[in-house]
């Protein structure tokens, strides 16, 4: 299994990170979709990115304070605080308040071929993408459901299903970066 970890943004061009809409984190920051028309649903938006992955399991859920952790697909990702926001967009993503909807999910892939990477389609990855599960209006910040293990005292709407497999191929994670996947970050696990 390979952890991906990019030094490049590995986001959708045009989303932006600005201060947060969301009233119960009113210093905080948020990614915000790009404002030169509508993002249609099934569109990539960007990689959640970590320097370092490791196993993860339900039997030792995670009990640090870093709220950049995220656990999914068997790997715990997580980004060494301070994380600078220019350079991690996604982890920059809200959860949605009480009573709305969360307008983007996360996709966790394990196979090269998924993403249309430069390795065997078979060979294994850990990657952690978020989707827009609904069409985005120009400008709309970026809502996800960060689980049911997330911390928080009200519900969240989670999105319409996606499937990785309903992905068309121009918006697989390696249409958005520039060079050879291997050659940009991918770790050996």
């Amino acid at each position: 299994m390979q952890a991906m970890m990019s030094e490049r943004c590995w986001v959708r061009p045009g989303v932006r990170v600005f201060p947060t809409t969301i009233s119960a984190d009113p210093d905080g920051r948020g990614a915000f979709a790009p404002t030169l028309g509508v993002t249609r649903r099934f569109s990539f938006l960007g990689v959640y990115r970590a320097r370092h992955w490791r196993r993860a399991s339900d039997d030792h859920p995670y009990r640090g304070v870093n709220d950049y952790t995220m656990q999914i697909g068997g790997w715990r990702a997580a980004c060494k605080a301070p994380v600078e926001l220019s350079d991690y967009k996604m982890m920059a993503v809200q959860e949605p308040p009480h009573g709305v909807t969360a307008n983007a999910a996360f996709l966790f892939f394990s196979k090269a071929g998924d993403i249309g990477a430069d390795l065997p389609a078979s060979h294994g990855v850990a990657l952690v993408a978020v989707y827009a599960a609904r069409d985005l209006d120009p400008g709309e910040e970026i809502l996800v459901h960060y689980g049911p293990d997330k911390h928080r005292d009200y519900p969240v709407g989670i999105p319409a299903k996606i499937c990785k497999y309903e992905i068309p191929k121009s918006e697989y994670p390696s249409q958005f970066v520039h060079g050879n996947a291997v050659a940009d970050g991918w770790r050996p696990r």
